[in-house]
C-alpha cells in the first residue's frame, strides 16, 4: 500500500476515551457481546447462515503393521530385556522376583539362536537380533555367577 504524503493520519485515541456514543473505547462487555453472538448463531439455522452441517468423519484405525518372525522374535527379546531391567531397577525386588525374568530371557535366548542362524546376510534384523542376543546371554550369565547378589 502506498502512502500518499496528502493524506493525514487518523487521530489516535487512547484506549479509554469515550466513543461519541456515549461507550467507553477499550473497555467493552466482552461476555455480553459473546453471548448475544452466541444466542444468534444458536437461533440462526445451518442453512441460512451458509454453514455446512457439521460431518463427524470416522476414525479408522490403521492395521497393525504385519511382522515377520525374525522381528517378533527380536521384539519379544527386546521386552523381556526390558522387563528384567525394571525389575532389577526396583530396590524391592528379590533375586527370586528377578529369576522368572532370567528363565524368560533363557528360554527366548534359545529359541531366537536357529532364527538367527537362518536369516540372509544383509537382514536388517539380523544386527538388532544379534546384539540383543548377546547383550542377554551376558545378562543371563551376570545373574547366574551372583554378579547381584549383595555379600
Amino acid at each position: 500500500m502506498k502512502i500518499d504524503p496528502s493524506q493525514k493520519p487518523l487521530p489516535v485515541t487512547p484506549p479509554n476515551s469515550v466513543h461519541p456514543h456515549g461507550a467507553v473505547e477499550g473497555k467493552s462487555d466482552f461476555s455480553k457481546v459473546l453471548g448475544e453472538s452466541m444466542q444468534q448463531q444458536a437461533v440462526a439455522p445451518k442453512e441460512k447462515t451458509g454453514l455446512a452441517p457439521s460431518v463427524t468423519t470416522p476414525i479408522i484405525m490403521a492395521p497393525e503393521p504385519v511382522r515377520s518372525p525374525e522381528w517378533r522374535t527380536a521384539d519379544g527379546l527386546l521386552d523381556a530385556l526390558d522387563a528384567y531391567r525394571n525389575r532389577l531397577m526396583d530396590p524391592k525386588s528379590t533375586l527370586k522376583m528377578i529369576e522368572p525374568h532370567v528363565d524368560k530371557m533363557k528360554t527366548l535366548f534359545e529359541n531366537a539362536q536357529p532364527v538367527l542362524d537362518h536369516l540372509p546376510e544383509g537382514n536388517p534384523v539380523q544386527p538388532v537380533l544379534q546384539q540383543t542376543m548377546v547383550h542377554v546371554s551376558k545378562e543371563i550369565e551376570r545373574f547366574n555367577m551372583g554378579y547381584y547378589v549383595d555379600e
